[in-house]
């Protein structure tokens, strides 16, 4: 199942899947989606974001937490929506709960 939020009127979001309870993905919006500038790219791998692999054809940062951490992987989407994606105020904010890449 996967969750996400992202910032309205921009192209940029987080997003979380589970498996079976087991672990926990999370990902941010890479570059081949947006454009993302030296510092924020600097901010992600520094708040403790893997880079996208070159050959994964989806392109996203990504941590994994094994068993999940949903106060730290909270922590991480918030700080990452506001300082590298511009999330200002609530208004800005779509969020999306329990739809996988093929429902949207």
């Amino acid at each position: 199942m996967n969750d996400g939020a992202g910032v309205a009127d921009r192209n940029r979001y987080v997003q979380t899947a589970t498996s079976e309870g087991d672990s926990l993905l999370a990902e941010s919006v890479g570059e081949r989606y947006t454009v993302l500038e030296p510092e924020e790219l600097r901010e992600l791998e520094l708040f403790g974001w893997f880079p996208p692999d070159p050959d994964d054809p989806i392109g996203n940062f990504n941590a994994m937490w094994e068993p999940p951490d949903v106060a730290d992987t909270a922590q991480l989407l918030a700080l990452t929506l506001v300082r590298v994606h511009g999330l200002r105020s609530p208004e800005q904010l779509t969020i999306k709960v329990g739809e996988t890449w093929e429902d949207s």
